[in-house]
């Protein structure tokens, strides 16, 4: 996987701050508290064409389908996607039971299949990470601070034994 570059960073930046504006805010608290269908009639009764829970609902799936659609076309890097949200997986968490229903109703086998090949991978890209052990601060070598010029020296790491104090 390619490295993450100073553009894949401001455009995490700029999707956090779309996330921040006030509309995509409230459609956001509202999806997260308020969305409680668990089958596709329970949706269709909570979120009523035309309605204020719809256009929540709309608004929330269709950006994180655009920001799938980013991750997996390679435009940000996923890598750098996964290392900074989770929130895509709440998403899907809570259309998956009857996702498949409504693409049936809709005529659309890929609706929101974007998302569902991000989460996907973001939950395959998690095992991989929890199956790697992380490795103290403390026990890596820290580098000494020089003057400037002057190469750095590792410097070891000293266990504190808690005596003296």
């Amino acid at each position: 996987m390619a490295k993450p570059t100073y553009q894949d960073a401001d455009l995490i930046l700029r999707l956090y701050d779309m996330r921040r504006e006030e509309l995509l805010r409230k459609a956001r608290k509202w999806f997260s508290s308020e969305l409680k269908a668990k089958t596709v009639n329970e949706f269709k009764a909570q979120c009523p064409p035309g309605s204020d829970a719809n256009a929540f609902f709309r608004q929330v799936t269709s950006y994180w389908d655009m920001v799938a659609a980013l991750v997996l076309q390679g435009v940000l890097n996923e890598e750098l996607f996964f290392s900074t949200t989770g929130e895509h997986i709440g998403v899907w968490m809570a259309v998956e039971p009857w996702i498949g229903q409504l693409r049936e109703e809709r005529k659309n086998p890929r609706y929101m299949g974007q998302i569902e090949e991000l989460v996907r991978r973001h939950m395959a890209w998690r095992q991989r990470k929890l199956a790697q052990p992380i490795t103290p601060a403390a026990a890596k070598p820290r580098a000494k601070v020089t003057k400037p010029g002057r190469a750095a020296k590792p410097v070891k790491a000293v266990r504190r034994t808690g005596r003296g104090r």
